[in-house]
């Protein structure tokens, strides 16, 4: 659901649209934009899970480099873990 930014509460005019896949440059999160409300978005992980608010100024299209950190983090803290190596 997207409901418009209430005159009280002027956001930026970041383009992003419900359904973008979005960066939070505050949690360092990649999420899809589910709804945004004043100067709120709502984020939802990628694989599902609890939506989350962030301001409008901490959120950016995600790159691609964004969307694949959190996969090559996983592989590479997996492939340390086979190895015998503790963090």
């Amino acid at each position: 659901m997207v409901v418009a930014d209430a005159p009280d509460f002027p956001g930026p005019d970041s383009g992003l649209v419900v359904g973008d896949i979005a960066y939070d440059t505050r949690a360092r999160a990649v999420g899809v934009l589910m709804a945004e409300y004043g100067t709120l978005y709502f984020l939802r992980p990628l694989g599902g899970g609890r939506e989350w608010d962030v301001p409008k100024v901490k959120v950016r299209l995600a790159t691609v480099a964004d969307r694949l950190f959190p996969a090559v983090a996983e592989v590479n803290a997996e492939s340390l873990r086979r190895a015998g190596h503790r963090p």
